[in-house]
């Protein structure tokens, strides 16, 4: 059950990356931020102490290891390929190709560990095209979704149509533009009821009128190359942020958050990082 961004994490989905994913193609065809793929045995590492850190902090970890159909070198995030609203588990529908056969791996293992049977399932089809990353669930069943270069305008009209019956509101947003960070996700993230994270200057967009406060996140090294925007809120004002990132750390903590570090440097050779790779199932 999600009902926001922030309560606290009880249940989480990760992919765990198998070393023909990422050596399946090029860098470059992967999309990685690198002109090679990083050494699979260093990304274990970092995958496996992240979910112990996790575990650590009271998250059930729900791990991805199964044999899968298909091989796709972006499978570690796990945001994309789907987004809980409520009690319902979105199924994505990724706008690369190279992405689209994810969605079956991820129904495969949906159906293999018996978390298919614990959510309503909506799979959107036709022309649309959404990756979870570009939504945000709100407080009192308010539902932002950013349309753009990964999520388009016929998954919001889908969406709208399927949640408005229950009861939920609708807000549309324009999305960070292709070539940076291509989700909401990568330009916003919210750490509480009333405090997100924002790189402003990338999109001036206002997520919701209600968030009090906002942490202004400059365009510099650790923003841009550390990932220090893509972390994952454990619970009110309380995040995990990659490793190595000093001075946004200290901004964070100034602004009353409490900080948990883990390295991902290895990882994001694959242009994502934590929030890319975390998909929340449960938060109260």
């Amino acid at each position: 059950m999600i009902k926001n961004e922030y309560g606290k994490l009880r249940e989480a989905i990760l992919h765990k990356p198998q070393q023909r994913e990422l050596n399946s193609v090029s860098a470059e065809a992967a999309m990685y931020a690198t002109v090679k793929a990083p050494d699979y045995y260093k990304v274990l590492q970092e995958f496996n102490e992240y979910v112990l850190l996790l575990e650590r902090l009271g998250v059930k970890v729900w791990v991805d290891d199964i044999d899968q159909d298909y091989i796709c070198p972006n499978n570690i995030f796990m945001r994309d390929i789907g987004a809980v609203i409520g009690d319902t588990l979105v199924i994505g529908k990724p706008a690369y190709e190279i992405r689209k056969h994810e969605v079956n791996n991820f129904k495969k293992y949906l159906s293999t560990s018996g978390l298919q049977s614990q959510f309503k399932i909506l799979e959107l089809n036709g022309k649309c095209t959404f990756e979870g990353a570009d939504l945000f669930v709100l407080d009192n069943k308010e539902i932002v979704v950013a349309v753009g270069n990964r999520t388009n305008i016929h998954a919001y009209d889908r969406l709208k149509q399927y949640f408005s019956r229950q009861g939920w509101k609708f807000n549309i947003v324009t999305a960070l533009p292709e070539g940076i960070p291509q989700h909401i996700l990568g330009g916003k993230h919210i750490v509480s009821k009333d405090t997100i994270i924002s790189r402003t200057s990338l999109n001036e967009h206002k997520v919701h009128s209600s968030f009090k406060n906002t942490i202004h996140l400059d365009e510099d090294s650790e923003i841009l190359t550390g990932y220090a925007c893509n972390v994952v809120t454990v619970g009110p004002n309380e995040i995990i942020m990659p490793a190595g990132n000093p001075f946004t750390k200290r901004l964070y903590e100034k602004n009353g958050l409490i900080v948990h570090e883990t390295p991902t440097q290895e990882i994001s050779m694959m242009a994502g990082s934590l929030a890319c790779m975390t998909l929340p199932i449960k938060r109260n």
